[in-house]
């Protein structure tokens, strides 16, 4: 269930926060359109979109039969909780310290930070990333994604994904992320 909450957000918050919108714009994520910063992390707590993030990231990383949706209560996000930890472990990210009680409770930092593993893991699943220098360089772009421009960073030069880039439109002509702050 999306909540139609809206938090007050720092100045900070809001960049980090509509990096994540881009990023999931990017990744092609239904149901992330309509959201606002200010309403990105309370419409996370079900952990229904997470989870969809983690399976465009990881196909079939999901087993949706274990996963309330809805989430009609708190005790059902927090099992969704439970359960995103699980694959995001699986997925090889670092979710020690990540407690999924915070997700369903809106807490912003922690769960823009579950959203930084997850952008950080989908560039090294999808886009090849092999460290954190290509990482920041991949989380820094906020020009047109080019050829040019992915062979000058030189992290996976002529491919976005596994996806050449050639030819493909919508990856040519993609606005990334925005508002990257170290």
């Amino acid at each position: 269930m999306i909540s139609s909450r809206a938090l007050t957000l720092s100045t900070e918050e809001q960049l980090e926060a509509q990096k994540y919108l881009n990023w999931a714009e990017h990744l092609g994520l239904s149901g992330w359109s309509s959201l606002t910063p200010q309403t990105l992390v309370p419409a996370l707590s079900d952990c229904l979109l997470l989870l969809s993030v983690c399976e465009k990231i990881l196909p079939d990383c999901v087993d949706w039969s274990k996963v309330n949706n809805p989430a009609s209560n708190t005790f059902k996000s927090l099992a969704n909780s439970g359960y995103l930890l699980t694959v995001c472990g699986k997925m090889g990210m670092p979710v020690e310290g990540v407690q999924g009680r915070d997700i369903v409770q809106s807490h912003v930092r922690p769960t823009l930070n579950l959203l930084w593993l997850l952008m950080r893991q989908s560039f090294i699943i999808l886009n090849g990333a092999k460290n954190d220098e290509e990482i920041n360089k991949l989380a820094d772009i906020t020009d047109p994604i080019t050829p040019e421009l992915i062979a000058s960073i030189g992290v996976f030069p002529g491919t976005l994904g596994g996806r050449t880039i050639d030819g493909d439109t919508d990856v040519d002509t993609s606005q990334f992320i925005v508002g990257h702050q170290d």
